[in-house]
């Protein structure tokens, strides 16, 4: 009797877990459904380790919304959320199945492109952007490739983030059209 329901309540527990759906909720951002900074930092190192076992190009996207507190402060959180969607969907519908995004923090992205260099990837970059500008939201981004110079996941991630805010600076020094 004992045995019967403690078997009972163990598939109970099963049952709900699967419901809860667990993997998803720890891996994936909950809001736009890439992946979240752990899993996504835990895929660069993997992706990078075999990027150096075979010597195979690999290439960091630094991604930021532009002007993402503006869009808070004057049309709404529900629209910044939005927005984030869009940027999420938008990086998804253009990467092929080895490449993966995630969201970093706040309105910053991360990218790994497997297999691509520099100059690849940023067709990859302006193909998304392009795609993106279609919903009226810009993001500014940098680029890292792997090099022997630049061989670790926290080189990696703080040269893109460099050159992302390289461009943004750029992009804002601009004057108007």
């Amino acid at each position: 009797m004992l045995f019967l329901l403690l078997r009972n309540l163990w598939f109970a527990i099963i049952s709900t877990l699967q419901g809860l759906n667990l993997e998803k909720t720890l891996r994936y951002d909950h809001l736009t459904g890439v992946f979240n900074r752990g899993s996504i930092m835990q895929e660069l190192r993997f992706q990078l380790d075999r990027a150096n076992r075979y010597g195979s190009d690999l290439t960091v996207a630094f991604v930021d919304v532009n002007k993402f507190k503006e869009i808070n402060d004057q049309r709404g959180h529900s629209m910044g959320d939005k927005a984030l969607k869009i940027v999420a969907r938008d990086c998804k519908r253009d990467l092929r199945s080895y490449d993966a995004v995630g969201r970093y923090a706040g309105d910053e992205f991360v990218i790994i492109f497997s297999g691509l260099n520099s100059s690849e990837a940023d067709k990859a970059m302006k193909r998304i952007a392009k795609r993106t500008a279609q919903s009226k939201i810009s993001f500014s981004y940098g680029l890292a490739q792997r090099t022997e110079d630049c061989n670790s996941v926290k080189t990696l991630i703080s040269t893109a983030d460099e050159n992302m805010y390289r461009q943004k600076r750029t992009t804002h020094l601009q004057p108007a059209a």
